[in-house]
């Protein structure tokens, strides 16, 4: 897929002399794009994850038959949906875990290997 972008990206007829295609590696749009897709893919994830074994998890746990109980209705058009904020409330919390622990794992591995280089560099 990528060969078949930069040769498409290098291609006369669309970008003089390759221009685009150094802007577009040089300047980490790859590398971006690819964040901001798993970015989605693993937000859709938590969010399937959260409504259809965590919620229902709790709801088991606690004892509740009737969710109805969570629904305060304000007006005939309009009520406060407690269930849909908590599910959004546990999706939240869990992508902010996972992406700490994400970059702290990472970031020790970058750590690690600049000091195993530093250490190489001075044998």
């Amino acid at each position: 897929m990528y060969i078949l972008l930069m040769n498409l990206l290098n291609s006369q007829a669309i970008i003089d002399n390759g221009d685009f295609s150094d802007f577009f590696v040089k300047n980490g749009l790859m590398a971006s794009m690819a964040s901001v897709s798993v970015g989605l893919v693993s937000g859709e994830f938590i969010k399937s994850f959260v409504s259809d074994i965590v919620f229902p998890t709790i709801v088991f746990l606690l004892g509740l038959t009737n969710l109805k109980m969570l629904q305060i209705p304000l007006t005939t058009n309009t009520k406060f949906n407690f269930i849909k904020f908590f599910q959004s409330l546990v999706t939240l919390v869990i992508v902010i875990l996972t992406t700490y622990y994400f970059i702290r794992y990472f970031s020790r591995i970058v750590i690690q290997n600049q000091k195993d280089e530093k250490e190489q560099k001075e044998q």
